[in-house]
């Protein structure tokens, strides 16, 4: 979004937007909660803003615990799902509500992955998790990185940051064999992919990674120069 483009949805001028961010004029708390609400900051970074500006925070922050009966209302909401499984997440994709069905979901997937507290995002995309059961895995994942992009530019969380830096890094992709541990591999799926010389597209054959399409062209043009030399 432009400087012009903002002033003009929060009704302001842009010269007056410019000297707010070079700092030669104060925001009044109506400013700061108009640009606010027209960039669709969270409320929890809205009330830092305000601080920042000298302002008393507008929202006061409650855990789930403590909001007894929004508890209750995502708890039927959750089991109304029966008989398939169905969680809540936090803003960091932490798993803090779920039905009984929830172990279902679980099967299979890495003891790691499941420590608490369990990310949804990491569970759903790390290739000894739930990823391998997502027909359309490569929709979800590209879905996943855009929407922790957004929460990035919007908020200033590490933890929101760091789910970021680990699902672009993961190779999330289905598998058939799964009889190595996540364990026995180095930290990072990353890192696990390029031990193993696995690339995007590649196809798993008993149990072990296929050669990607352009490491096997580069190893056939090797093949043929040193054909070439021994007919020298």
């Amino acid at each position: 979004m432009t400087q012009m483009g903002l002033a003009s949805i929060a009704k302001s001028s842009t010269r007056h937007l410019s000297y707010l961010e070079t700092g030669r004029a104060l925001p009044s708390r109506e400013m700061v909660m108009r640009l606010a609400e027209e960039l669709e900051i969270p409320l929890r970074e809205r009330n830092a803003l305000l601080l920042s500006a000298g302002f008393a925070p507008a929202f006061h922050e409650s855990s789930l615990s403590e909001l007894a009966s929004a508890h209750r209302a995502i708890e039927q909401i959750l089991e109304a799902h029966k008989p398939y499984p169905a969680f809540a997440v936090d803003r960091r994709w932490n798993i803090v509500l779920s039905n009984r069905a929830i172990p279902k979901l679980y099967v299979g997937v890495s003891s790691e992955l499941l420590q608490p507290p369990v990310n949804a995002m990491r569970l759903t995309l790390h290739p000894f998790g739930l990823a391998p059961r997502i027909v359309n895995l490569a929709e979800w994942r590209h879905h996943a990185v855009m929407v922790l992009r957004q929460q990035v530019e919007a908020r200033a969380d590490s933890a929101v940051q760091a789910a970021r830096v680990g699902v672009t890094g993961v190779c999330a992709l289905p598998f058939s064999g799964r009889t190595l541990s996540i364990e026995s591999r180095p930290s990072g799926a990353g890192a696990w992919c390029k031990k193993n010389n696995r690339r995007p597209g590649g196809r798993w054959r008993r149990g072990r990674p296929a050669m990607g399409s352009r490491r096997l062209e580069r190893a056939r043009e090797r093949a043929r120069i040193k054909g070439k030399q021994g007919d020298c």
